[in-house]
């Protein structure tokens, strides 16, 4: 349950949110209503190793580059794409193979942005706002104003507290780390001595409702606050409705990923019309030194003991309980989910049995209308012969960006969302689409 320093601080946030200026776009109705699209973008922070998740086994020269962390070809999940395909999947990925078993999935294993400093808090605010420039909103707040949607859970952060860069702007958007997290109860107000039930919820609905009229400061206020409070009766009502017998005995784990995966089909499945959500999947990402145990077995790669085999297990398991979530529910055509990280890693390992910051990564999605394919990707790893001692120097070092990520994310926006090309420019600014096809159309 929320305490008291947690809601103090969630409604000083709402206030403060309250006082900014609105969005100078232009509005258009055709966002999400209930039965329609929802977008699940979830950020994998610290800069996931791509060839780590999808390893190119059959690649003359990884070993190579990564005498003590390259993959074993029968350690590495076949994907079975076709004759000429290098890249396989991570063993502890292994319950995604159901997805794309199903058609159902796409990874693009080269993705970024020429801009790309290598710094973490600069890439994800760069990729949050789709722009290096920082006085802008995040792309899928300036999403939900042109669209339309004046839901306060048409755009939500969950599984945390925290905002992500994405979301954060001048629409007001709610942050939930669970709706356990997200509740209030009459204890935190009169410790139920001659309360009504939701009397808290009451009190500050009466509070909040000054009659004030117009722009007025004290009218933001009142506003804000009364969308929050009807955000935790939703959320609780949403909690309290959910059936887990779809879930078939699975259950999502306690983890930002998995709370913030759980929310999504407790609103979805009690008709919030969530339109775009924004969820973490955090885990050691940031890998310069022991990626994997310091020794030769083969089952380094899988050891559950090892904290990076057994999270990266985890988080897969969260995806598929969702999937199948979704799938049992009848939901599944109407969610997407985007897995990204702001940048890749070195093509060469380093001194410390890891990997050190470098250009394209490994994004992936699915549900909705995602094809089973592997995007534009880098044709071959470098030759060591032509490098002083077979070390990588320069833009050599960092698998390069094949894929934009913008045109994955506007072909979301365009294709599942139902964004009208011609205001892509507007939610990424100055992009020019280019369409790569991974949706069905």
């Amino acid at each position: 349950m929320m305490d008291r320093r947690n809601f103090l601080s969630m409604a000083s946030l709402a206030t403060t949110a309250a006082s900014i200026g609105t969005f100078a776009g232009t509005d258009l109705a055709f966002g999400r209503t209930t039965g329609g699209k929802t977008f699940v973008k979830v950020f994998m922070r610290g800069g996931a190793d791509g060839l780590h998740l999808f390893p190119m086994v059959d690649d003359p020269h990884y070993e190579a580059f990564r005498p003590d962390l390259a993959m074993p070809r029968d350690v590495a999940l076949d994907l079975k794409y076709g004759r000429g395909t290098k890249r396989r999947m991570n063993p502890n990925l292994e319950p995604l193979l159901e997805i794309w078993e199903e058609g159902r999935m796409m990874i693009s294993p080269a993705t970024g942005f020429p801009e790309n400093n290598r710094s973490h808090f600069v890439a994800q605010r760069w990729i949050g706002q789709a722009s290096t420039n920082d006085d802008l909103d995040g792309y899928l707040n300036r999403y939900l104003k042109i669209s339309g949607n004046d839901e306060m859970l048409g755009g939500a952060v969950l599984g945390k507290s925290s905002m992500s860069r994405e979301l954060q702007g001048a629409k007001n958007i709610a942050a939930v780390p669970s709706a356990g997290e997200f509740g209030l109860t009459n204890r935190h107000f009169c410790s139920d001595r001659g309360c009504t039930e939701n009397q808290l919820l009451e009190e500050l609905s009466n509070i909040l409702d000054s009659n004030a009229s117009g722009d007025s400061y004290l009218s933001q206020i009142d506003r804000t606050g009364g969308l929050m409070v009807d955000s935790i009766e939703r959320i609780n009502k949403a909690a309290a409705a959910y059936d887990e017998a779809p879930l078939a005995g699975r259950t999502y784990s306690d983890s930002r990923l998995g709370q913030g995966l759980k929310l999504v089909s407790q609103l979805l499945n009690d008709g919030v019309p969530l339109e775009v959500a924004a969820v973490d999947w955090n885990m050691s990402w940031d890998m310069h030194g022991d990626q994997l145990p310091n020794n030769n077995s083969n089952d380094r790669f899988t050891d559950q003991s090892f904290d990076r085999n057994a999270d990266m297990r985890a988080g897969a398991e969260d995806f598929i309980t969702f999937y199948r979530d979704l799938k049992a529910r009848g939901l599944l055509d109407d969610v997407l989910v985007l897995v990204c990280t702001e940048f890749g890693r070195t093509i060469q390992q380093n001194g410390s049995f890891g990997t050190d910051h470098g250009w394209g990564g490994a994004w992936f999605a699915f549900g909705g209308d995602v094809q089973r394919r592997i995007a534009v990707d880098m044709d071959a790893l470098p030759d060591p012969s032509d490098f002083s001692n077979g070390q990588l120097i320069g833009e050599a070092r960092y698998v390069p960006y094949k894929m934009q990520y913008q045109d994955i994310v506007a072909e979301v926006l365009v294709r599942h969302l139902g964004l009208p090309p011609g205001l892509v420019g507007d939610v990424l600014p100055g992009w020019s689409w280019t369409d790569h096809s991974f949706l069905r159309t």
